[in-house]
C-alpha cells in the first residue's frame, strides 16, 4: 500500500469517525505500518472493522482483521460446536481446522467432550485453549514465521479415480 492510497484511506476513515483527529503524523505512521500489504486487502479489513467498530481502527486492529481472514479459522464458539459434532461423529475429525483440533488436545482429547460430566467447565477451558492457540498462530502468521493453516478439503477423502 503507497502513500496515497494510505492517504485517502484515512480520509475515508475521517468521514466514517468524524470525532477523530487525522494528523499528518497519523498518515505517515499508518503508511508507514501498511506499506508492506496489498491495498485491496487493507480497504477490506477496514470496511469491516467500520461495520463493527465505534472508534478509528488502529494500525494493528488493521492488521489483525488481514491475518484472520487469512487464517480462515472458525470462531471460538464454532470451533466449540465443530469438536462436539466430530466428537459424535468420528468420520467428521478430517473436516476440522487444525486449531480446532489442536485444542481438543489441549482440554484432553475426545472422550471428555463427548462423555465429559460438566460440559460448562470443559466448553469454557475449550474456547480457552482455541483462543491461545488462535492468537499465538495470527501473531506467527502477521509477523511471517508462519503460514496459515487451513481446513483439509473434504473432497480429499473422497475415493479417486472413475466410477464404475
Amino acid at each position: 500500500m503507497n502513500r496515497e492510497d494510505t492517504r485517502r484511506l484515512l480520509a475515508f476513515l475521517a468521514g466514517a469517525y468524524p470525532a477523530s483527529k487525522i494528523r499528518a503524523e497519523t498518515v505517515d505512521a499508518y503508511a508507514v505500518c501498511l506499506a508492506d500489504l496489498a491495498t485491496q486487502e487493507v480497504q477490506q479489513a477496514t470496511i469491516g472493522l467500520i461495520q463493527t467498530s465505534r472508534f478509528l481502527p488502529t494500525i494493528a486492529e488493521i492488521r489483525a482483521r488481514i491475518t484472520q481472514t487469512k487464517l480462515a479459522a472458525p470462531l471460538p464458539d464454532e470451533a466449540y460446536a465443530n469438536a462436539q459434532h466430530a466428537a459424535e461423529h468420528p468420520e467428521a475429525r478430517h473436516e476440522l481446522h487444525p486449531l480446532t483440533y489442536q485444542a481438543v488436545g489441549d482440554v484432553g482429547g475426545w472422550w471428555p467432550i463427548r462423555r465429559g460430566d460438566n460440559a460448562s467447565v470443559l466448553r469454557g477451558q475449550f474456547v480457552r485453549a482455541y483462543k491461545a492457540r488462535l492468537e499465538r498462530h495470527a501473531d506467527d502468521v502477521s509477523t511471517g514465521q508462519a503460514q496459515p493453516l487451513t481446513a483439509p478439503d473434504p473432497f480429499d477423502a473422497l475415493p479417486s479415480g472413475d466410477p464404475e
